[in-house]
């Protein structure tokens, strides 16, 4: 994955500015749901690109050689956003600049500009006089060594002072710090994929086979069945971004992947970590302990263990904090509610993983000090179901708070809980115990959590029972369905049968024995003119065998008709009771 792919995946920005772009800039490409503009530079290595999702409302305000100023809208407020390039022993385009001062400009890019005031070690032509522009018109610089954003002041009476003392915390910067970022998974293509339709295709037919598969693992899933990125990389391969975290979390197995969709075979590739609603935490736990032996103890009670970790941070002279990943979240309700673990005689806390507000990327110092307080202060901008870490060096002396989060829908949770737990036990009868020691009140939380797991594990069991038995009917429908529509065939055999029995019963007992009847008649007919003719005593004889024949085909053919009859009452009742054994089948089956 190149870095571009690497940043685009990890952060989903709304724009995305590169400079320096050079020949690349021809062939950059398409990114779903993202729209490019590109200028290309005076030399091989100038150009400017920006990309930015559709859903912004944006429009290009000014183009000229490695520049581009594009105007966004957002909330009827109009901000202008720009991409710059400046060649090595070139002045920066200060005219460009000065038609657009009055606006509320960001401009970001290579300046190649150094100054003294920048944390420079000297100063070049082309810093001085953008140094003097900035200083002139009100705008600051944010210089990181590679990276200058140039921005204008909104205040007019402070255009000549930018010390980096205070900042102004965005709406947007609030949101990126409270949300958790996503890793792509690879679905590794063969062979490669070529045009977006192949991956509109692909998606769609994904989905459409782990659909049923998931609302069976996650019956209370409601939502819509969506992936809220997807790309194909430069290798040809498929990159998704998934930030429902049932989905997430269920794409982790390899065996509920298809192993090919439209003729394409397909190897998935998960990210490394699970997300932190499936992350706990053992704190404190001796080294003595290592981590094959608390996946040993784990593996015994839980099925659904992902990965075993340490958290570099919290390593010391004698223990450190350990990270436990659990694809089930039953599983990870268990341990997590339990609040204690008992490994080999020694009990360690268990808490939940929160991560720390993260910072994109900021050349002012202390800024990820400056968001926490920020974050600190206005909690109630944070999502519902949102924990943030503050590490220990931005806790202030005042308050030792180890997290962040929405305090008033926090409040309601609990008391929610706690009047439910309150109208549970009431009306008990039976007389409060009062612990004495710690080790049967952790005996009794870890009862909790077995009661709890037990009671998590019936239902997936009754559950399973449930679909097994609905599977099993499924079945035996099917088959009877199958039964019902063989019987038809029989009938309809059966009926082919009878009629090819009438056509020769017919064409033999009323022309074949009708034939020979009225043969042996003609010749004794003959046979009897003859007789008087020649007056010869030897046709008595002859005579005598015709009428003997005559009687023998006659009364065969009175048998044959007869056995015929009886044949045709048999099969009928033989018919009559396999409809009435089939009426009987379906007629159980139906009540």
């Amino acid at each position: 994955m190149s870095d571009f792919e690497l940043l685009l995946s990890s952060y989903c920005p709304h724009i995305f500015i590169i400079t320096g772009v050079g020949k690349q800039i021809r062939t950059l490409i398409p990114v779903p749901n993202y729209k490019w503009f590109c200028q290309e530079g005076s030399n091989s290595y100038g150009g400017v690109a920006i990309l930015v999702h559709q859903k912004l409302q944006y429009c290009i305000e000014d183009k000229a050689e490695n520049f581009i100023l594009l105007r966004i809208t957002l909330l009827n407020e109009k901000l202008y956003i720009g991409g710059v390039y400046s060649p090595p022993n070139c002045n920066p385009p200060l005219e460009i600049f000065d038609m657009h001062k009055d606006k509320k400009m960001y401009l970001f890019g290579d300046f190649n500009a150094k100054h003294s005031q920048w944390n420079c070690e000297n100063s070049n032509v082309s810093g001085n006089k953008l140094n003097e522009w900035l200083n002139e018109n009100g705008f600051e610089n944010n210089n990181n060594q590679r990276r200058q954003q140039l921005s204008s002041n909104t205040d007019k009476n402070d255009r000549n002072i930018s010390n980096g003392n205070s900042l102004q915390i965005s709406k947007h910067a609030l949101n990126y710090a409270s949300e958790y970022h996503y890793a792509p998974f690879k679905l590794e293509c063969h062979p490669k994929l070529i045009d977006k339709k192949q991956g509109q295709k692909l998606i769609m037919n994904l989905i459409k086979s782990i659909k049923s598969d998931f609302i069976t693992q996650n019956p209370k899933f409601n939502k819509i069945i969506l992936f809220d990125l997807w790309w194909i990389d430069s290798n040809g391969d498929l990159q998704i971004i998934i930030k429902t975290t049932e989905l997430y979390v269920y794409l982790f197995k390899t065996e509920r992947y298809p192993k090919e969709l439209n003729g394409i075979k397909i190897i998935p590739h998960h990210p490394s970590h699970l997300p932190p609603q499936h992350t706990v935490i053992i704190k404190w736990v001796h080294h003595s302990i290592s981590n094959d032996d608390i996946k040993e103890v784990l593996n015994s009670k839980y099925e659904s263990i992902f990965s075993i970790g340490e958290m570099i941070g919290s390593i010391n002279d004698k223990t450190r904090h350990v990270k436990i990943e659990l694809l089930s979240k039953n599983e990870y309700n268990s341990l997590l509610n339990g609040g204690k673990i008992s490994l080999f005689g020694h009990l360690f806390d268990v808490d939940e993983f929160l991560p720390a507000p993260k910072v994109l990327i900021c050349g002012r110092y202390n800024y990820r000090r400056q968001l926490i307080d920020e974050l600190k202060k206005h909690p109630e901008r944070l999502p519902p179901d949102t924990h943030l870490f503050i590490p220990s060096e931005y806790r202030s002396q005042n308050d030792k708070s180890k997290s962040i989060y929405n305090h008033e829908v926090y409040e309601y949770q609990q008391y929610h809980r706690s009047s439910q737990f309150q109208s549970r036990t009431y009306y008990n009868p039976w007389p409060e115990i009062n612990c004495t020691t710690s080790t049967t009140t952790s005996n009794i939380m870890n009862m909790s959590g077995t009661i709890k797991s037990l009671s998590e594990e019936l239902k997936q069991v009754q559950q399973r029972h449930e679909n097994e038995q609905k599977r099993i009917e499924q079945k035996f429908k099917t088959s009877l369905m199958m039964m019902n529509q063989a019987f038809i065939i029989m009938q309809q055999i059966q009926q082919t049968q009878q009629t090819m029995i009438r056509t020769m019963n017919v064409a033999v007992s009323q022309n074949m024995f009708s034939t020979c009847m009225k043969l042996t008649e003609h010749v004794h007919s003959i046979v009897m003119k003859l007789k008087p003719q020649v007056n010869n005593n030897e046709f008595d004889e002859i005579i005598q065998q015709i009428n003997d024949h005559g009687q023998f085909l006659t009364e065969a053919h009175n048998e044959y008709c007869q056995h015929q009859d009886e044949l045709k009452n048999i099969s009928t009742k033989q018919m009559q009771a396999l409809t009435q054994a089939f009426d009987v089948v379906f007629k159980n089956d139906d009540n």
